[in-house]
C-alpha cells in the first residue's frame, strides 16, 4: 500500500470516528436536555408554589444603569402605555394601559419578550410548570 493511499484510509477512519463520536453526543445531549428540562419545570414548580404560599417574594430587582435610564426616558416623554402595547403585541398578550403603566411594568414586558424570543425552551418549561401547578391544585395530587 502506498502512502498516498495510507493516509487517505487514515484520513477516512478518522472522519468516520468523529462521525461516531458526533452521533453519540447528540444523543446524550438530547438526553441531558430534556433531564435539564425536567428538572426546570419542577423547580420554576416549586419556586411557583413558594411565592402563592408567601415562602418567597414575587418581585425581582436587579441593576442596569442603561435599562433604568431608558425607562426613565420612556416615562419622562410619555410613551410608556405606547410601549407597553407594541410589547403586548409582540406577546400576543393585551396589556391593560388603561390604569397607567409603570416603569416596572415595561422591565416585566421586556424580559418576556426576551424569553420569548432568546430562550423560547425555557419559556415553554415555564408554561408547562405553571399548567402542572395549576393541575395538582384542581386534583389535589
Amino acid at each position: 500500500m502506498s502512502d498516498q493511499q495510507s493516509n487517505v484510509d487514515a484520513e477516512e477512519a478518522l472522519q468516520a470516528a468523529k462521525e461516531q463520536k458526533r452521533h453519540t453526543s447528540q444523543a446524550t445531549s438530547t438526553e441531558d436536555d430534556q433531564d435539564d428540562a425536567a428538572d426546570r419545570v419542577a423547580a420554576i414548580k416549586d419556586a411557583l408554589v413558594a411565592i402563592e404560599d408567601g415562602e418567597s417574594p414575587e418581585n425581582i430587582n436587579f441593576r442596569d444603569a442603561q435599562l433604568k435610564a431608558l425607562l426613565v426616558g420612556l416615562n419622562d416623554v410619555g410613551q410608556l402605555g405606547e410601549t407597553a402595547k407594541k410589547l403586548g403585541t409582540v406577546l400576543d398578550d393585551d396589556v391593560d394601559t388603561e390604569n397607567g403603566v409603570s416603569q416596572s411594568d415595561i422591565a416585566r414586558l421586556l424580559m418576556r419578550v426576551g424569553l420569548r424570543e432568546a430562550l423560547p425552551e425555557v419559556r415553554e418549561d415555564a408554561t408547562e410548570a405553571e399548567q402542572q401547578k395549576a393541575l395538582e391544585q384542581t386534583t389535589g395530587y
